[in-house]
């Protein structure tokens, strides 16, 4: 039988921690936190978003695109979660991070790469997107 040697320790724990500190704000009771997130563009226009997440290793994210967007997720295995009671977690047990992207970028040609826990995406511009100039007046 597993039980808690701090119970009623527990709640005056939990309380004494900022509610911002412990999740996203998304969810109190969640363990998804959103990583650090860097999205500009190069100067041949290609869109690129670098998301760090030095927690966790390449099999552990995804990158899904659709509707507009695209969605970076990331989950750890914590093979321990059953048999542990947290009376707080600050780790980061996953996120979800979805990101629109602006019209006239080719999801089709979008690359990636994960070094060094860094993803990096890389949107192009569509081809039509890439003859557009603009000229001061």
């Amino acid at each position: 039988m597993h039980r808690n040697p701090y119970p009623a320790a527990a709640p005056l724990l939990l309380h004494a921690v900022p509610r911002e500190l412990e999740t996203d704000g998304a969810d109190p009771d969640s363990t998804t936190r959103s990583p650090t997130t860097d999205i500009y563009v190069e100067p041949d226009g290609a869109l690129i978003i670098e998301t760090h997440l030095p927690q966790f290793a390449e099999p552990d994210v995804t990158v899904t695109v659709g509707g507009g967007g695209l969605v970076i997720e990331a989950e750890l295995p914590d093979a321990d979660a059953a048999t542990r009671e947290y009376v707080l977690r600050e780790s980061a047990a996953g996120f979800e991070h979805a990101i629109t992207l602006p019209e006239g970028f080719d999801v089709g040609r979008m690359s990636d790469s994960f070094v060094c826990g860094v993803l990096r995406v890389r949107v192009p511009l569509t081809d039509a997107s890439a003859g557009v100039m603009e000229t001061p007046v």
